[in-house]
């Protein structure tokens, strides 16, 4: 829809790690993107009431580990946590392995990015099913996805 030059991967549906993922893409794990789904928990509009939960991805590098509390602070909540496999794939209508920010629900999810990931020409991303992936430059994905740069390892 937003004519995003890119190329779509078939690697496979047993590929389900982002280490896998890379070694059978030919890729560098920090260029290879998960799709980790999660819930922030942000204070209330207006200062009473009960926290808000909102849904979120944040995409990081197969070669790195989602800091949650780091998370939480760059995306103005008081706390973030990862979904279970069940909730993720309930709440985005996707397997695992095949989440893809660019696939879930328009509007029911916030879209993070590692603010490394910018420094690469090239990704690589979830297509929205398994096995599948996409790989386009970095600054289509953040566009495509409006995702939101941020610290997040």
């Amino acid at each position: 829809r937003l004519a995003v030059p890119h190329r779509l991967h078939e690697v496979g549906e047993g590929v389900l790690t982002g280490e896998a993922m890379a070694a059978a893409l030919g890729a560098e794990p920090r260029c290879v993107l998960r799709s980790l789904v999660c819930e922030l928990e942000r204070p209330p509009r207006g200062g009473s009431g009960p926290n808000r939960r909102q849904r979120a991805i944040a995409l990081v590098g197969a070669d790195r580990t989602l800091d949650l509390q780091r998370f939480a602070r760059a995306a103005d909540a008081t706390r973030a946590r990862l979904a279970s496999h069940d909730e993720a794939e309930r709440w985005t209508g996707l397997k695992r392995g095949g989440i893809s920010p660019l696939a879930v629900p328009e509007g029911r999810f916030e879209v993070f990015v590692d603010e490394r990931v910018e420094r690469e020409s090239r990704v690589w991303v979830s297509a929205g099913a398994r096995g599948l992936e996409l790989e386009l430059s970095a600054s289509d994905l953040v566009r495509a996805t409006e995702a939101c740069p941020i610290p997040l390892v």
